[in-house]
């Protein structure tokens, strides 16, 4: 059973970078930036997390996020596809027996 759906976007963290990382020379910053958009692409985008906490820690280190945006794989659509459509076959099959049972009771 074929379902008519798209792929998905997947929003991915890829990685934490602090803060100081970025308190360098604009020479050295461009650097960095330029290596971060080779490991994670150029439509990667930072995204700043002020109330990012280690574990067991009693105050925030923030962070910034490199989120990466892409179209889930070929296994993941069909890994979805096939999660779905088990959960909509067993919703059927509940609500067959439901009907059954329900025209048992009060008769057709």
């Amino acid at each position: 059973m074929k379902n008519k759906s798209t792929k998905r976007i997947i929003t991915e963290t890829k990685d934490q970078i602090s803060p100081y990382d970025f308190e360098t020379s604009l020479g050295n910053l461009h650097a960095r930036i330029g290596q971060l958009m080779l490991e994670h692409g150029h439509t990667a985008t930072l995204d700043w997390n002020p109330d990012f906490h280690y574990p067991y820690d009693q105050s925030p280190s923030p962070r910034f996020n490199i989120i990466v945006r892409r179209e889930e794989t070929e296994k993941e659509y069909e890994t979805r596809i096939s999660y779905e459509n088990a959960i909509k076959e067993a919703s059927e099959a509940r609500d067959r027996a439901e009907f059954e049972r329900l025209k048992k009771q009060y008769g057709e």
